[in-house]
Order: C-alpha cells, then structure tokens, then sequence
C-alpha cells in the first residue's frame, strides 16, 4: 500500500539528495529520482493519506521519529508531540536577564510553539542579557537524523510539560528535577514541573537550576 507520506519522504531524498533508499527505483533503472516519483502517483492507492492497513511505519509511543521520541498520539496516530532523546540543559533560567509580562500564557496542545515564540520576541523587548535561557535553548535546538535535520523544537506548555511526565518511563532518561514549560505563571514565575512526583507549581524566572 502507497500513501502519500511515501511520497513525500521519497521527494525529501531526492531533493536533499541524501543516501537512497533503493526501495524507491520503482522503474528499475538502477537510481532514484523524480521519475520514480511519477511512477509512485501511478501507484497510489491511498491517495488521501489516510493510514494503509498493516503499514509497517505505524508509529507508536516511545518510538524514535524524525529526531526525538514521540510521547503523545492523537487518536487516530496521524499527528503528536515528540520530545528530544536528551535534555538539553540541566541548569537554566525562564528568562532572558529581566523580570515582566511575557503574555506567554497559552496552554493544551501545540501551545508551547507560540507561547516560545511570544518569550523570545518580549524578552527581546524587556531585556536580554545574552546568556541562555529555556526557550531560546528549545528554538535554536537543531537535530540531524540520518541526512535532515530537525529545527522545529519548542518549549512545551504547562499542559504538553504533563503529558510528558505522564511517559517519562516510556521516553527516559529525566532527572528527578524541575523542567520548565513555556507557560507564564506571572510577572516574575513560570509554570515547572517536578519530574520527580509530578507536581506543577509556578517558581521564579530567574531559577537558575531548571532543566529542559
């Protein structure tokens, strides 16, 4: 069965013109290129993308997928949340030097990636001091896995922080510390999480032991 996601991953090697996957000389004319892409529309039985049956690319939590480990499925397990395999730091601030209103209030799903945008953008308005900070950390975060690289990290939100916990075993190795979300508690706290029983409480931005 072809869908279109073997498609789309067909045309990424050929445009990166990374390490091919000889699966995909559907033409058998010994390489892989974009005829072979003609060949696969022609074969498509899938065409609206919907998951083939017994394919063997379901994804499952826990599994490791384009750079990280997935944590969180929809129910369908068509779209997720995924979390880097390390932490990326194990003792940083909220903030970027200064105290204030982020407005980064937003929480639930895919929230965390405005609410890392919206910190980034404040406090280049409130105040930066250049040293690192959890969010910054999270955007500029980039993985290569295999030939492509992964840039399109954030830091999770109060809500996608807990969904995280909830598979700490799954995913591994946490620290038995706080990790902190993208969620603002006030103008001088954000939202964290205790990995160590779980419990979320507001602790000032300017904590410098925090991990992410």
């Amino acid at each position: 069965c072809i869908d279109r996601d073997d498609y789309n991953l067909l045309m990424t090697h050929i445009r990166i013109r990374s390490a091919y996957d000889m699966v995909y000389d559907l033409n058998g004319d010994g390489g892989v290129n974009r005829a072979d892409a003609r060949t696969m529309v022609s074969l498509f039985t899938n065409p609206r993308g919907e998951q083939c049956p017994d394919d063997p690319t379901t994804l499952a939590i826990g599994d490791s997928y384009q750079g990280g480990i997935i944590f969180w499925l929809d129910a369908g397990g068509e779209h997720g949340l995924i979390a880097a395999a390390a932490d990326q730091s194990s003792g940083v601030r909220w903030y970027a030097g200064t105290d204030g209103i982020t407005r980064a209030t937003g929480d639930g799903l895919y929230a965390g990636e405005a609410n890392t945008a919206i910190i980034i953008a404040a406090q280049v308005a409130i105040g930066d001091d250049g040293s690192d900070y959890a969010a910054q950390i999270c955007n500029d975060l980039q993985i290569i896995q295999g030939a492509v690289t992964y840039g399109d990290w954030y830091l999770p939100s109060k809500y996608e922080l807990n969904l995280l916990y909830l598979q700490k075993t799954v995913v591994g190795g946490f620290a038995n510390n706080f990790y902190w979300s993208s969620t603002e508690f006030d103008n001088y706290a954000a939202w964290d999480q205790l990995f160590a029983i779980g419990n979320q409480s507001g602790n000032y931005k300017n904590y410098g032991y925090g991990y992410v």
